[in-house]
């Protein structure tokens, strides 16, 4: 989905640096993911590299080891597998904002069941079974793309919270303005789990992007620490 093959330095963000990294309109929706098909289409994210294929999944919610010396098929670390308690089966009908991933604890996860049926957000196309993901085109439909906006939409909307936040323009809404109000409240670690932002010292809203390691390739960690 990241189309900017480039690095951006330190310095404002601007639109046409998310038009780079997400030049397309994709639409959204809302599946219902048995635990053994989720398995499947993590096997399928991982199974071309090193290619540097577009099938390579970003997510959020879910954390995960893989091990890319490994046959195609066997490559994601079965017991590593672990997801966020708040995608167990719930969405709110029609809701346009997925919730954040927040500060999350390892007892807010919970090791990936493959019997149970996972709410999961993506791009209709994959849900479309494109990019090698068939395993998820049969996955009943919970809330329609018609009703989600499309996610450079929904990225645009998470990264203007710094900027009403500092005063760059204003809340269109009574709801953004609640957003705007949680948003400033919020602790710097969920700030930057939830929005990628942190708070200054000179009090200005900062984009703070941060690894947090939801995803791991073992071959990739054990050859770094040969060579270390």
């Amino acid at each position: 989905t990241i189309r900017s093959d480039c690095l951006f330095p330190p310095g404002p963000f601007r639109f046409g640096d998310l038009a780079a990294m997400l030049p397309m309109t994709d639409t959204l929706c809302v599946i219902a993911v048995h635990g053994n098909v989720l398995l499947q289409a993590l096997e399928n994210a991982v199974s071309q590299l090193p290619k540097t294929e577009g099938r390579f999944l970003q997510v959020a919610g879910i954390r995960f080891a893989f091990n890319s010396s490994k046959p195609v098929g066997q490559r994601v670390v079965r017991d590593s597998v672990k997801v966020a308690q708040d995608a167990c089966g719930r969405v709110h009908s029609g809701a346009a904002t997925p919730v954040g991933e927040g500060k999350k604890s390892e007892s807010d996860y919970l090791p990936l069941d493959e019997n149970r049926v996972y709410s999961v957000a993506t791009k209709t196309y994959l849900a479309q079974g494109r990019d090698g993901f068939h395993m998820l085109s049969k996955c009943p439909v919970l809330v329609e793309d018609e009703l989600l906006p499309p996610l450079p939409t929904m990225v645009r909307s998470a990264l203007s919270m710094a900027e009403m936040a500092n005063g760059i323009k204003r809340p269109h809404s009574r709801i953004t303005f609640k957003r705007l109000t949680s948003f400033t409240s919020m602790r710097k670690d969920d700030m930057i789990k939830d929005f990628g932002c942190c708070l200054t010292s000179n009090f200005n809203y900062v984009l703070a992007p941060k690894v947090d390691g939801r995803i791991v390739d073992v071959a990739a960690a054990d050859q770094k620490e040969q060579t270390a």
